[in-house]
């Protein structure tokens, strides 16, 4: 079956997954071993986020272009490391936790606040495999929790976008069913934050370390890794995918 996007006549894509024995390596990680080696327990809680902002130019003001044309200009991931402590510490007391912030979003024309959640999940999966370590990875992008609960979803996301990263995200979790996916509702008002839960909390975090909030990066245990080395991991994993003349994957929906 043929489609047209943005004018040219491209192969229908496939939404299977690959026929992967095991998970993808490249020849060097981008995790650090004594990052998170050094994480007291082996079972953690991980919190993500991502933020995506459009800078706009006179020109976008005179005309207005498809929400399809516009490339992002900041594009960065957040990621919290709680390692488990029985009884919970407050979060607010930082002891012992982990940040993360990505770079080179925008070299990868993103578009879709999607795209730099969904890389975002996969590179905190990456990192507790990486660490050997197990436990939950909680995000608020719900569509990422429902796909990856229930893989068979792929066989109708042909069309949809981000389709490389989703087939990526869920090898990930059927190689390493000791890491668990799982939505939890963003923090919202900060008015509201009393009523806030723990997770709700974390996820507060998390937003503010993708918005490059200081405030909110760990003081002892922080590391910035490049998405680029996150696209190449979801592009040698993916059967079916489609690069720009940059060179860099295709995650726009088919029209």
């Amino acid at each position: 079956m043929m489609h047209r996007s943005n004018g040219r006549i491209l192969p229908e894509r496939l939404s299977s997954l690959p026929n992967a024995t095991d998970s993808a390596i490249i020849p060097q990680d981008p995790i650090p071993l004594q990052f998170l080696q050094g994480c007291v327990g082996r079972e953690v809680e991980v919190f993500v986020d991502g933020s995506i902002r459009f800078f706009p130019t006179s020109l976008d003001h005179a005309f207005p272009q498809p929400k399809s044309y516009q490339i992002a200009s900041y594009a960065q991931g957040g990621i919290v490391i709680l390692p488990l402590s029985t009884p919970s510490a407050p979060i607010s007391q930082r002891d012992n936790d982990y940040s993360i912030i990505t770079w080179n979003g925008p070299i990868l024309g993103l578009f879709s606040p999607s795209s730099i959640e969904l890389y975002t999940i996969i590179l905190a999966i990456h990192c507790m495999k990486s660490a050997l370590l197990t436990g939950t990875v909680y995000t608020d992008y719900q569509k990422a929790v429902r796909v990856a609960n229930n893989p068979s979803l792929l066989h109708s996301m042909g069309r949809e976008g981000d389709l490389p990263l989703f087939q990526y995200l869920i090898l990930e979790l059927q190689h390493h069913p000791r890491i668990h996916l799982v939505h939890v509702k963003a923090h919202g008002d900060n008015k509201k934050a009393l009523q806030w839960t723990r997770p709700q909390w974390c996820n507060y975090y998390a937003d503010f370390i993708a918005k490059n909030q200081e405030s909110a990066i760990s003081v002892n245990h922080h590391f910035e890794i490049d998405l680029l080395l996150m696209e190449h991991l979801a592009r040698t994993q993916s059967p079916w995918r489609w690069t720009h003349s940059n060179g860099h994957i295709v995650l726009e929906p088919l029209s």
